[in-house]
């Protein structure tokens, strides 16, 4: 097995890596002690469209809204999602307004419970 690092640290594999289901689920544990959001896609066939071989970036997830919402310092949360600083300042530019402007219109208060809900 070849394990490919990036310039930017990213690491892939060259190809399926074959794990029973205990170590898999074990794997995406460890994951998740790196990272704040983890989802698994699944496939019937190989993805030859690797991530870093895309000329767009990739969607976020409600799980990646949701960190948005947090105080820290933003590379704390780029760190958490695996994206870059200016990607969450950019998607926080964008998304905080229109949130705030949604929760008003919707008479939710944003400093009582749980915001993420």
């Amino acid at each position: 097995m070849e394990i490919l690092i990036g310039d930017k640290g990213n690491v892939d594999f060259d190809s399926p890596v074959k794990m029973s289901t205990k170590q898999k689920d074990e794997f995406i544990k460890f994951l998740k002690s790196l990272f704040a959001v983890v989802e698994e896609e699944h496939t019937d066939q190989f993805r030859t469209n690797r991530l870093g071989e895309r000329p767009f970036m990739r969607r976020w997830t409600s799980g990646e809204y949701a960190l948005l919402l947090e105080v820290e310092d933003t590379n704390k949360v780029a760190e958490k999602l695996g994206r870059s600083w200016m990607s969450v300042d950019i998607k926080r530019g964008e998304f905080l307004p229109e949130f705030i402007s949604w929760a008003s219109e919707n008479n939710k208060d944003l400093l009582r419970g749980d915001i993420r809900k």
